[in-house]
């Protein structure tokens, strides 16, 4: 039916000028070309031709004759529009996400999309992630890509890289294409571990604290039985003194009325020395235990020292420990709280006389120093570790098992 007639379809306006010049370019090097057109049907529908126009040339090189062969690639065109629609749609979501992300072949790990953070850092697209981001010649080590196609799940991985904590995703797309996105989570990781070393070190501290109250818990447990055993110790004192005194009148009576001579006289003489002994050995135990006031009053040291001596003495003996005192001359009564000072004096000698485990000496001195008085009480025995020097003030450090020392209390 269009033999022989002028066929010109109703091509798009835009397109006119490519047909009009698609013979005009022809020449005898270069007869043949091909255009593509968008062509309106007649109920207004608009698709596209591919057209292969061809000119013949005699031997002269005027053209004899023009072919051209035309079919429909609609098909084509919106499956070219589509794959674009989607690469821009996959673009612009990959710029909006606010870290490095890339969009990759599974096989290859070839870039096919990236945003702007993975682009800066030279994750460009046509390239493999690895050769030109990480600059290596193999896969990274944390990659997840090759578990992608057995699970065919969203991965997840932390990890360390370029000096950077990486909290990094693999999202399986289609096909053949996945998802890698990271973020930047150096601080958030940082201040997780510190925050875990700070909680370390407060359950540590606690510890310490809760096994610093139970060993104070325990130490005043020992200090009330033995505040108990002093009351008790005071009250048997008091009734040891009453017939004391009963006995050193009789005997007093029998040394004036009974005109003794000789042994029975020195015998008698003996027997009062003892009692006063005895007496004065109550009345010491009656003021060691005897409830503090607080106050501060005139003090002998070299009474309190000796009282100590004589309470102890007995122990010391038995221990094979010798007493030895050097006291100073013109040492005059000092102001304190008497109770205190024998609390630590019986301390330090108690501590002395633990130190000589196999026997020894503990040597007490006086020394008067410009405007104070030094009391020094000082063992031979194994002494003290080097590395207790620094807990020795602290109030109720003992390395004696519990309940057998109090420090320096």
């Amino acid at each position: 039916d269009i033999l022989g007639t002028k066929f010109l379809p109703n091509i798009h306006e835009d397109d006119l000028l490519l047909l009009r010049d698609l013979l005009k370019t022809l020449t005898p090097l270069k007869p043949d070309r091909t255009v593509e057109l968008r062509i309106y049907q007649p109920d207004g529908e608009m698709f596209w031709l591919q057209w292969c126009g061809r000119a013949l040339y005699d031997q002269a090189g005027n053209v004899v004759k023009y072919q051209a062969v035309g079919r429909d690639i609609t098909k084509e065109k919106k499956a070219e529009e589509e794959l674009t629609d989607e690469i821009q749609l996959r673009q612009l979501f990959l710029d909006a996400l606010p870290c490095i992300a890339m969009l990759l072949q599974l096989e290859t790990r070839q870039i096919v999309a990236s945003n702007k953070a993975a682009v800066a850092v030279g994750a460009v697209p046509g390239k493999k992630c690895y050769e030109s981001w990480t600059q290596r010649e193999k896969p990274c080590p944390w990659c997840l890509a090759p578990q992608i196609r057995s699970t065919s799940k969203p991965l997840n991985n932390q990890f360390w890289a370029f000096g950077i904590y990486w909290d990094a995703y693999w999202i399986p797309v289609k096909r053949n294409l996945y998802l890698h996105y990271l973020f930047d989570i150096t601080e958030k990781e940082k201040n997780r571990e510190a925050l875990k070393r700070v909680n370390n070190e407060l359950e540590q501290r606690v510890m310490e604290r809760t096994l610093e109250l139970q060993q104070s818990h325990a130490q005043l447990l020992h200090s009330e039985k033995l505040a108990a055993v002093g009351k008790l110790s005071a009250s048997i004192a008091h009734e040891f003194n009453n017939p004391l005194q009963s006995v050193m009148a009789i005997v007093k009576g029998i040394e004036q009325y009974s005109h003794l001579e000789g042994k029975e006289k020195d015998l008698l003489t003996l027997a009062l020395h003892e009692c006063n002994r005895m007496k004065n050995l109550i009345n010491d135990m009656k003021d060691f235990f005897r409830p503090t006031s607080g106050e501060k009053v005139q003090v002998d040291l070299h009474a309190i020292l000796d009282g100590l001596i004589l309470i102890s003495k007995k122990d010391f003996s038995a221990r094979n420990i010798k007493i030895v005192t050097k006291y100073g001359d013109n040492i005059l009564p000092v102001k304190a709280v008497a109770d205190q000072l024998k609390q630590v004096f019986i301390n330090l000698m108690n501590n002395a006389a633990d130190a000589c485990e196999k026997g020894g000496t503990i040597i007490f001195s006086t020394e008067k120093i410009g405007e104070h008085i030094a009391v020094q009480i000082e063992d031979n025995g194994k002494g003290i570790d080097l590395e207790n020097m620094e807990h020795i003030f602290e109030p109720f450090f003992t390395t004696k098992p519990v309940q057998k020392g109090t420090g320096l209390g």
